[in-house]
């Protein structure tokens, strides 16, 4: 299928070094998008609780609301990340 993201990764040829390169930095581009995404909506988020909690009587839960969704993003990123420039050692 043209365009599928596994359709060049299937392909027989071996993968040059150049092609390797071009890989990884359009992997992290593509992670460094996420990431800004995330922010995006975080920031107007995280004001709207801060003004919801500074313009209510109640005590303030911003700093849950921030805790929990700090860590599933940390989380979720750290698995999502990749050590691809990271020496590898082989067994060998």
């Amino acid at each position: 299928m043209r365009g599928c993201s596994w359709d060049s990764e299937s392909d027989a040829e071996p993968v040059t070094d150049d092609e390797r390169l071009r890989r990884e930095a359009r992997h992290r581009a593509h992670q460094q998008m996420g990431f800004l995404q995330h922010l995006a909506i975080f920031i107007p988020v995280m004001l709207l609780i801060l003004a919801i909690d500074v313009l209510t009587p109640d005590g303030w839960f911003i700093q849950w609301v921030a805790a929990i969704w700090g860590g599933i993003f940390t989380s979720s990123s750290s698995m999502s990340s990749t050590t691809s420039s990271a020496p590898r050692w082989s067994a060998a």
